[in-house]
């Protein structure tokens, strides 16, 4: 009854703030905001949807969600990298199952399938030819975008697991949409200018309050946790967050392309949505680890 009443408050939240959204982006419709706004939110909506009900669902349906997301963001990575082949796809595969197996049943097999990997992708990369750049950026793909954005399941399987993944994915969602729109509307130095020259540091700060913001919003999903404990999520988050996002970033810095993909109408590929997912997760599952989830 718990999590009925949490995913109809939560849905009741979101609705209001994709109406919020509109508006905004109704009242600023001449301004350039550098992608197609109405299918982006639109977009933002169908992901929303899917996150929440299949969490809802339980961790076997969000885990099957995220395999397909971090397949399809390592086959962008890969591909960009020039490496991508059955082989590589078909292991990848494997090995998202055996994670997605180990963050249900058996822990010591989601910490043993990183290292796992390294040897694996080193064996179908056996070539004197660029076996170090194919063998690592294989094993660099499965491990960033596969066992970390994995980590949601084990999120998931936390006391309190639902609450949290509605916490923290909002925190995610909204300090990535707050960024965004005070950096178009409000302007500021630029955060990283070599690495994302549309990123600045108004859209950081404003973020960065942002999640703050979800913390007391959304307190209801975490009620069991302590004001200051809660509070630690939003203050790591606040700057793993925008980290992810960077770190992507350079990514396409170095690959020289814009987006990852067009998989995603309005946002580009996987690794472009789904960026900061990938680094957030890993280090918000430790920190409630840390405090013993809650």
């Amino acid at each position: 009854m718990r999590e009925i009443y949490l995913l109809k408050k939560t849905l009741f939240i979101y609705l209001f703030i994709f109406g919020i959204a509109g508006i905004i982006t109704a009242m600023f419709r001449k301004k350039e905001w550098g992608r197609h706004m109405g299918i982006s939110i639109g977009v933002w909506f169908i992901i929303f949807i899917v996150f929440l009900f299949s969490s809802w669902a339980g961790p076997v349906t969000l885990g099957a969600v995220f395999l397909l997301i971090s397949f399809m963001a390592i086959k962008e990575y890969l591909s960009l990298s020039d490496v991508w082949n059955i082989p590589s796809g078909f292991f990848s595969l494997f090995l998202l199952v055996l994670i997605l197996y180990g963050a249900l049943q058996n822990k010591s097999l989601f910490y043993l399938i990183p290292p796992l990997s390294v040897f694996l992708f080193s064996l179908i990369s056996l070539s004197p030819h660029q076996i170090n750049k194919k063998a690592s950026r294989k094993s660099f793909a499965f491990i960033y975008w596969g066992w970390g954005l994995m980590h949601i399941v084990l999120i998931r399987r936390l006391p309190h697991g639902f609450g949290y993944t509605i916490l923290l994915c909002s925190m995610i969602a909204l300090n990535d949409n707050s960024a965004f729109y005070a950096g178009r509307l409000l302007g500021g130095k630029k955060l990283a200018p070599s690495i994302s020259p549309g990123k600045t540091w108004t859209g950081f700060i404003a973020g960065f309050l942002m999640d703050f913001i979800v913390a007391f919003i959304f307190r209801f999903t975490v009620p069991h946790l302590s004001l200051s404990r809660l509070l630690l999520i939003p203050l790591v988050g606040g700057i793993i967050i925008p980290l992810g996002d960077l770190i992507e970033s350079a990514m396409k810095r170095d690959f020289g392309v814009k987006d990852t993909g067009t998989a995603i109408p309005g946002h580009g590929g996987f690794m472009d949505r789904f960026d900061s997912w990938a680094f957030t997760f890993p280090v918000v599952y430790y920190l409630l680890v840390w405090m013993k989830g809650g």
